[in-house]
């Protein structure tokens, strides 16, 4: 589908606040109706990215995160933002990738195969993420 003039650019990091940015992707179909798709990306105190709900990842989308920070984690924050988390997992092998549930059964039947950390299991894991930032992403 085309992008909406009202979010371009698109597939570019878009400065949002310190350390924040927004980057907005195509408009997708979703059951018929045109979906905008949104990424955010979180640079932590770390300098690793913190990656919530991908979009398609472009080749001049790729070189800019990679210019910006390791990406360590990724978030699929409900059943409908998954889409691109697989080409991301290939990409970013050694990021951490958190979903809600249910996630990793709704790609699998969308024919799309990624790996998900769910729940309390994951705390161990978070050691050098800010605690503010694991208390919302465990809950």
């Amino acid at each position: 589908m085309s992008t909406n003039n009202l979010y371009t650019p698109t597939y570019t990091l878009k400065p949002f606040g310190e350390n924040i940015w927004i980057v907005d992707g195509e408009i997708i179909s979703f059951y018929g109706l045109p979906f905008t798709t949104r990424m955010t990306v979180v640079k932590l105190p770390s300098g690793d990215l913190w990656i919530h709900s991908p979009i398609d990842l472009t080749n001049e989308l790729k070189k800019e995160l990679d210019n910006l920070g390791p990406v360590k984690y990724l978030i699929s924050p409900n059943k409908i933002h998954y889409w691109y988390l697989d080409e991301f997992q290939k990409n970013y092998p050694k990021a951490i990738t958190f979903a809600s549930d249910g996630v990793q059964k709704r790609s699998q039947r969308a024919g799309i195969s990624i790996f998900c950390i769910k729940n309390r299991l994951v705390q161990k894991k978070l050691y050098d993420m800010p605690s503010k930032l694991v208390g919302k992403i465990i809950k």
